[in-house]
């Protein structure tokens, strides 16, 4: 089961079960807001992106699958 929280207004936490998915953040872009998915590399500790898309279920639907 997917989990969307809220961290503010521009910031979403996914988790899949227990474990945490990544995060999605909203990102002002020309033609309007985007939503940047990107989740943790723990071996390289940095967060990679995962992909930006012009609706929030898309991009948390790239975090859960």
């Amino acid at each position: 089961m997917v989990t969307v929280t809220p961290v503010h207004e521009r910031l979403w936490k996914v988790t899949h079960g227990d474990e945490l998915a990544g995060y999605v953040d909203a990102i002002d872009a020309r033609d309007g807001i985007r939503y940047r998915a990107r989740r943790l590399n723990v071996r390289y500790r940095r967060w990679v992106a995962l992909g930006e898309y012009w609706e929030l279920q898309a991009a948390i639907d790239a975090l859960a699958g």
